[in-house]
């Protein structure tokens, strides 16, 4: 019988399917060890492989408490500069 290894994305595979662009996987990385609590494996050339199934399960919403909320995100920006506006 054989066992079939689990599917892995490279970065730009996994910020494709997840409709980010890569430097952003890399930036979260660095920052907070993750993206969205997921946490790639490392090979020894330096390279990251994301795990296929956790990367799905967040780009289809199964994981939406995880997952940045971009709309409310840029909401607050807009906020933010017609307020400052205002205050000039």
């Amino acid at each position: 019988m054989q066992t079939k290894d689990p599917r892995n994305y490279s970065s730009s595979r996994a910020a494709t399917v997840l409709g980010i662009r890569a430097p952003s996987l890399s930036t979260a990385l660095y920052r907070n060890g993750h993206y969205c609590g997921i946490r790639p494996a490392r090979l020894p050339n330096g390279r990251l492989l994301w795990p296929a199934d956790e990367v799905d399960a967040l780009a289809s919403g199964a994981r939406a408490d995880e997952a940045p909320n971009a709309g409310a995100r840029l909401a607050a920006g807009r906020i933010r500069v017609s307020a400052d506006e205002v205050s000039k």
